[in-house]
């Protein structure tokens, strides 16, 4: 059985959410427990992630993705959540090949992550974050592998792993330069 993975870019409002949407322990930050995995040059992003998710009262340990504690890591069936930002590569004429080696070691690091039944929840969710501008790899201007290969790797890691709630989220701009702690972000 092949399931189809399909994105289409559409204008519209945010949902409303179901009045009990918080009764399922996956939907709410106070019990969830997050793993935030990043790169060298996304280290202020992952920073972000962190005081915003400790402030909504979620459990987080922030790795980069190189880290030798991360293979551990990933192998905590206790986490409800996985947060994956991807590389900037910032400038088209950086090295392709190995940025397209390193997406591949990531991708690969995310598909050994253990199924939510050996936890006591329901689902566990994986996100990739990438700063592809807001267009998804769908504008050839914008058609580079650091700002399009989320999607690649949601649709990929939603094939093979069923289990998974795969998650793909573009910025259309890095991050904010500079949030205070007590500011948390717009729910």
């Amino acid at each position: 059985m092949v399931r189809d993975y399909v994105m289409d870019l559409v204008a519209a409002s945010y949902p409303r959410l179901p009045e009990n949407w918080r009764n399922r322990s996956e939907n709410d930050w106070q019990k969830a427990r997050v793993l935030v995995l990043h790169g060298e040059e996304t280290a202020d992003v992952a920073e972000e992630f962190r005081k915003n998710l400790f402030y909504r009262g979620a459990f987080i340990q922030v790795h980069t993705f190189d880290a030798l504690a991360t293979a551990s890591a990933l192998q905590d069936a206790s986490f409800s959540h996985l947060i994956a930002i991807l590389p900037k590569n910032g400038t088209p004429d950086k090295d392709r090949t190995a940025l397209l080696k390193r997406m591949i070691r990531i991708r690969a690091s995310l598909t050994s992550v253990p199924p939510a039944a050996s936890a006591p929840r329901r689902t566990t969710t994986v996100t990739w974050v990438q700063f592809g501008g807001g267009w998804f790899g769908r504008d050839p201007r914008f058609a580079r592998i650091d700002r399009c290969s989320a999607v690649a790797l949601g649709a990929s890691l939603h094939l093979e792993r069923a289990d998974l709630k795969v998650r793909v989220s573009i910025s259309a701009r890095p991050c904010r330069p500079k949030s205070s702690p007590g500011k948390p972000w717009p729910k």
